[in-house]
């Protein structure tokens, strides 16, 4: 026997639905939304999120679970879940990483949902892809192009959604995203078979000359969760709509400036 089979290491090999989902696709039971806004309801995120949600429920089964309703204690790298007690953080019962954990694990597709701070991700969610390595094996095992952990739980065929919205007016801001998401992806064994990017967010909500183009981007939204979840991908079309840049000038940004000036010292953050 060679070394590694002496470890007896967990088998978990790329399967056929992690190298093309859309055509082993089967409708999924239940998707789960893990909106993770940290102002929770009150953000731009659930607001678009609506009616992307209201398509999808006319195919399956949908919870909305809001991330900030969950203590999420950040990991410090002690390697606690691979060497003292495997697959259990030492933060176990002093917060709610495994409740959200086993929430996450009950869905066929798990849709990411969150604005950009700082060109990425809220620290928040990203607190919790962190401590969800103590699902994993410490193990190193191939992948589909480099090596990876092997799984505690095997969930097959799970799938996830990218839902993400910015106040910029470029697409070229959700860049740093879609590679993080690529490569959490394949360590995750969980292709990604949508990605939703709505840039100008604020201002496409705010701005009454936009209202056509806001209700458009709102059906198509709806249109594209129900294609989600009949047939594993949205159609180009529908993700052209939503993801479309504004053209902007000069006068757009002096309204945008002069929006957040009038804001400073109001106290007034239900906007």
């Amino acid at each position: 026997r060679s070394f590694a089979q002496k470890l007896d290491i967990p088998k978990d090999p790329v399967t056929d639905f992690e190298r093309n989902p859309t055509k082993y696709w089967k409708k999924p039971r239940k998707v789960v939304v893990l909106s993770s806004s940290p102002r929770g309801e009150n953000g731009y995120t659930d607001f678009y999120l609506e009616p992307f949600i209201k398509g999808m429920k006319k195919q399956t089964e949908v919870e909305l679970v809001h991330l900030n309703n969950f203590k999420i204690t950040p990991c410090d790298g002690c390697f606690y879940c691979w060497m003292n007690t495997p697959g259990q953080c030492k933060y176990h019962e002093k917060d709610n990483f495994t409740k959200l954990a086993d929430i996450m694990y009950t869905a066929d597709i798990i849709v990411y949902a969150f604005p950009i701070y700082a060109d990425g991700i809220p620290s928040t969610l990203k607190s919790y892809f962190d401590r969800s390595v103590s699902r994993a094996y410490p193990y190193m095992i191939e992948g589909l192009k480099r090596v990876r952990h092997p799984r505690m739980r095997i969930h097959e065929n799970q799938s996830m959604v990218v839902f993400s919205i910015c106040g910029f007016f470029e697409q070229l801001n959700f860049n740093p995203v879609r590679a993080y998401f690529k490569a959490l992806s394949h360590n995750r064994h969980c292709p990604v078979i949508g990605e939703i990017y709505r840039p100008t967010a604020l201002g496409l909500h705010s701005n009454p000359f936009l209202f056509q183009k806001l209700e458009n981007i709102m059906l198509q939204l709806e249109n594209a969760g129900e294609q989600i979840a009949l047939t594993g991908k949205i159609n180009r079309k529908t993700r052209r709509i939503i993801n479309q840049e504004f053209p902007y000038s000069a006068w757009d940004i002096s309204k945008t400036n002069e929006w957040w000036n009038e804001k400073k010292g109001s106290k007034d953050y239900n906007y």
